[in-house]
């Protein structure tokens, strides 16, 4: 029945009044805390109370108290949402804040920062007030509670594209912010396969797989701070095919594909059927790579590029089972030896053996196919002992550790006599001059073929000649197997000829003149004259006179 409201008191403080009717007060809350009834006083002294209806708003704690962009932000205490549902506005040192959808009551109001890095920058000592505004304007601060840090900054992405597997390393500043761990990482919004390091100022990770496109790489700490940055996914590293779908050691193959670097700059490993090959040059598109033994059997093709991109085809190749030596006939010899060499598959796998070396010395290849091969040796100046290589059209190769030694090189030492002609009995002197066979099967005198040989070891042959036109050359002789010794210099002489014999009739002690050329027939000395079926004595015997008795 008053005329007017003279007091009002929320939980026991007097607020002023501002305005008032009938119906309705406006009142300007004191400064206090706690909670409590709303008691309305008139001036006729008549009162009204509404119990339990007031609660004064009260900032009691910020955690934490300084932050940068992304930051969470609990503000504790009470009244905070100052009898609204949501607040309106929160800030932070001056700048607003995102107030999170459902994490706001009466008692807790968390937020997520927004940047101040230009504050920080400004004042790293800097602090602010924070702020919660209702939606009916009415506030709440709490002084001098906050400050900014510079924000979480990515100064670098490398490589800043990719693919799956694709390692990346990121480098900045602040990358924990006020927390201390990464909590996430994503790739254009795709969460990276896996966080392999991190610390406040580099992270590497490893990219998942992901639709090729443009976007960003986002880091997000686990208190809610996070920075972003360009990135691109490219298009996936892909093997469509590979040159020999099997092979064994030393099998040359070129993998085809399509971006099979993957963004990066080399191919650091390929790996067919679980054993590394050797990398000998790639492309986007052509990786040539060397196999190398393993376990047999079907097993992937795998590329790894130097950022970590990979490609991988599935059951791509099949490790054959390596290709054996298991004799070489002989096992020894020299320049020209004929030398068999038995095995299985000694083509590894390919379609024909191309080269063969004996002790590192190219051989001659005289035939082959997968489980013979024969081949001629070819020189060497030393007596060594070491591996039978062979090599087949794919690159495989197939050894025979230690199969062949060559012996020392056979010499001929001297000819004697270094000239003559048909029927001059010859002794070729050297050593190794069978090569490490048993028989010769070949003697020539300068390129001219003996009459016969009459005998032959390794350190002399004794031979005879044949006929020949005048000419020098070198001794030849080829052994049994196949090795071959020349050396020295004989010289054919013209054939002697017997012009005149005077008389052409005698007895015994008849005194004969033979007359011709080439009588000693390239000797010093003629060992015997025959007259009729008859030795004679010879009393002399020039190049072109013989006196007999």
């Amino acid at each position: 029945g008053g005329a007017a409201i003279s007091t009002v008191f929320l939980a026991g403080l007097q607020a002023t009044v501002r305005t008032q009717n009938s119906t309705h007060l406006t009142v300007e809350s004191p400064t206090g805390t706690g909670a409590g009834n709303v008691t309305v006083v008139a001036d006729n002294g008549g009162f009204a109370v509404l119990e339990n209806a007031w609660e004064f708003s009260f900032i009691a704690t910020v955690s934490p108290q300084s932050g940068q962009q992304g930051t969470y932000v609990t503000i504790s205490g009470s009244g905070l949402n100052m009898g609204f549902a949501q607040l309106s506005r929160v800030t932070l040192g001056g700048v607003q804040a995102d107030l999170l959808v459902g994490n706001s009551s009466s008692t807790q109001v968390v937020v997520r920062a927004r940047s101040g890095d230009a504050i920080a920058q400004a004042n790293p000592s800097n602090l602010g007030d924070v702020v919660l505004t209702s939606q009916s304007g009415t506030s709440v601060t709490k002084s001098v509670i906050w400050s900014y840090r510079r924000d979480t900054s990515i100064q670098s992405v490398l490589p800043p594209q990719g693919q799956e597997g694709t390692l990346v390393t990121l480098s900045g500043s602040n990358f924990f912010g006020t927390g201390s761990a990464v909590a996430s990482v994503t790739l254009n919004g795709v969460p990276v396969d896996q966080i392999l390091s991190a610390t406040d100022t580099g992270i590497v990770v490893r990219a998942a797989n992901a639709s090729a496109g443009v976007g960003q790489v986002e880091v997000t700490a686990n208190t809610g701070e996070f920075a972003v940055a360009a990135w691109n996914y490219l298009p996936r590293s892909v093997i469509h095919a590979v040159s020999l779908p099997t092979g064994q050691l030393g099998t040359e193959v070129e993998i085809y594909g399509s971006n099979l670097l993957g963004g990066g700059q080399f191919i650091d490993q390929v790996v067919l059927a679980g054993t590394n090959a050797t990398i000998v040059d790639f492309n986007d598109t052509v990786i040539r790579v060397i196999a190398q033994q393993g376990t047999p059997g079907q097993g992937n093709v795998y590329v790894h590029a130097n950022t970590g991109a990979f490609a991988l085809l599935v059951d791509g190749w099949f490790l054959l089972e390596q290709g054996q030596v298991s004799a070489v006939t002989p096992a020894a010899g020299q320049n020209g030896t004929v030398v068999t060499i038995n095995g299985t598959a000694l083509r590894g796998g390919g379609n024909v053996v191309v080269r063969v070396t004996l002790d590192g010395e190219d051989a001659q290849l005289l035939s082959e196919n997968d489980t013979t091969v024969v081949v001629r040796a070819g020189p060497k100046a030393t007596a060594s002992t070491g591996n039978v290589v062979l090599v087949a059209d794919t690159g495989a190769t197939v050894t025979g550790q230690g199969r062949w030694s060559y012996l020392l090189p056979g010499q001929v030492s001297n000819i004697v006599p270094s000239a003559g002609q048909v029927g001059t009995v010859v002794t070729i002197l050297g050593t190794q001059l069978l090569g490490g066979g048993v028989d010769p099967v070949r003697v020539a005198l300068a390129g001219v073929p003996v009459r016969r040989v009459v005998s032959a070891n390794d350190t002399q042959l004794v031979v005879e000649c044949v006929a020949s036109l005048p000419t020098t050359g070198a001794a030849e002789i080829v052994a049994d197997t196949g090795a071959y010794v020349s050396g020295g210099a004989f010289t054919f002489l013209p054939a002697g000829e017997i012009q005149q014999v005077a008389p052409l009739a005698g007895q015994v002690g008849t005194a004969v003149n033979i007359t011709g050329t080439n009588l000693l027939g390239g000797d010093t000395v003629l060992r015997t004259v025959w007259l009729g079926g008859f030795p004679a004595t010879i009393a002399f015997a020039p190049d072109t006179v013989v006196r007999v008795v």
